[in-house]
C-alpha cells in the first residue's frame, strides 16, 4: 500500500475502555526505551517471527507491525485514542508514516527537483534520469506494504470478545447420526428375534 496521506481508522468494541487497554497490555509488546534504536531493538529480537509492538500513555496506543526477516523499522504506525461509548468504546486515530520520513522525503524531493530544474534549462538528457530518481525515491520513501492492513486488523482482533458457544451440528451432521442409530436399533431388534427363535420349543402335534 502507497501511504502518503495518513489512513484514519475508526473501530468500535463491545469492551469496555478499561478492558481493551488491558488486552492491549497482554498482547503487545512494549517499547520501554526511549530513543532511535527502540525500534530496532524489537527488530532484532523478533527478527524470524511477526511481532506487534507499541506503547501506552493512558487511553492514548501507538502500534507498531514487524514483518518476519524484514528490516521495516521506523514505517507505518498507528497513533490513536481508546474512547468511552456508550456501548463499550472506540479506537480513533491514524495510520500513518513517522515525520522522519516525511522529512527525508520533503528533502529529497527539493534536491532533485532543482537538479531536474537545472538540467531541463541546459537541455541535458540528465533531467529525466534526475525525475525518475525523484519518482523512485518517493515511492520507496512511502510504500508500506501490508502494514496498515496488518494494524487495522490487529486493533480489531484485541476488541473481539471470545465466544464460549457450542457450535451448532450441521443438518449433514444430524442426518448421518439419525441414519446411524436406525441402523443400530435395527441390527438390535433382529438379534433379539434370532435369540427368541433358537430358545423358543417347537410344537407338538
Amino acid at each position: 500500500m502507497f501511504l502518503i496521506i495518513p489512513k484514519k481508522v475508526h473501530i468500535n468494541s463491545e469492551y469496555t475502555t478499561k478492558k481493551y487497554l488491558s488486552e492491549f497490555e497482554k498482547n503487545t509488546s512494549k517499547m520501554r526505551e526511549k530513543g532511535v534504536f527502540r525500534v530496532s531493538k524489537h527488530i532484532k529480537s523478533n527478527w524470524e517471527t511477526p511481532c506487534y509492538y507499541g506503547s501506552r500513555k493512558e487511553n492514548k496506543i501507538t502500534v507498531f507491525y514487524h514483518h518476519p526477516k524484514k528490516r521495516d523499522g521506523g514505517g507505518a504506525r498507528f497513533n490513536g485514542q481508546v474512547l468511552k461509548t456508550q456501548s463499550g468504546c472506540e479506537i480513533e486515530g491514524y495510520i500513518r508514516q513517522s515525520a522522519v520520513t516525511y522529512i527525508l522525503a520533503l528533502v529529497w524531493t527539493i534536491i532533485f527537483a532543482l537538479f531536474s530544474l537545472v538540467f531541463l534549462v541546459d537541455g541535458s538528457k540528465n533531467a529525466i534520469l534526475t525525475l525518475s530518481l525523484l519518482v523512485i525515491g518517493i515511492f520507496i520513501f512511502f510504500w508500506s506494504g501490508n502494514k496498515p492492513k496488518h494494524i487495522k486488523a490487529y486493533l480489531e482482533v484485541l476488541g473481539e470478545k471470545e465466544t464460549t458457544e457450542k457450535p451448532k451440528k450441521s443438518k449433514a451432521n444430524e442426518k448421518a447420526k439419525n441414519k446411524k442409530d436406525e441402523a443400530e436399533r435395527l441390527k438390535s431388534d433382529e438379534k433379539v428375534k434370532d435369540e427368541k427363535e433358537i430358545t423358543e420349543k417347537p410344537k407338538e402335534f
